[in-house]
Formats: C-alpha cells, structure tokens, sequence
C-alpha cells in the first residue's frame, strides 16, 4: 500500500513567466502544496488569491516553511533558473 505525501513547493518570484508557466502547472497537483514569495508582496497575493498558495514575508521564511516535509524551493534570477534547492 502507497500513501500520498504533501511535497511543498516555494517559488520564489511570482512574475508573468512563473504566473503563466509552471505555477498553474504545479497548483493544479493535489499532492503539491505551493509557497509563494515575491519582492512586491501584491504579486505574490494575486498569484495566491487566483491559484492558491501560501505567501510569505521574505525567502528566508519560504525556505524555512516546514522542513521536515521535504520542501522544495524554484528561484528565478535574471530570466534563468538561479538556483532550486531541496531541504
């Protein structure tokens, strides 16, 4: 027997490209729960309000969001992918 596990995905950047792209993609999962986190915190409530998810003040809080869960944090830098990290 499987048994479903939450896997809790931070984004960090909540612009068009991730808006338009993978964040839908990732919201629409069941066993993914999605962090949000954006310089202009507006942004990142928008994205939450119309896709779901969880917003929060700064990076450093998304990256400590529950560890023991096995979090998964996508970063944007300059148009490419910075950096992605699994705690």
């Amino acid at each position: 027997m499987t048994t479903a596990r939450t896997l809790r995905i931070g984004v960090v950047g909540t612009g068009n490209v991730a808006r338009q792209n993978y964040i839908p993609c990732l919201a629409a999962e069941q066993e993914v729960e999605l962090g949000l986190y954006s310089r202009t915190r507006a942004r990142a409530e928008t994205v939450a309000a119309d896709l779901g998810g969880q917003v929060f003040e700064s990076s450093e809080q998304l990256m400590a969001w529950d560890p023991e869960t096995g979090t998964g944090v996508i970063v944007r830098s300059c148009g490419s992918v910075g950096r992605v990290a699994m705690m």
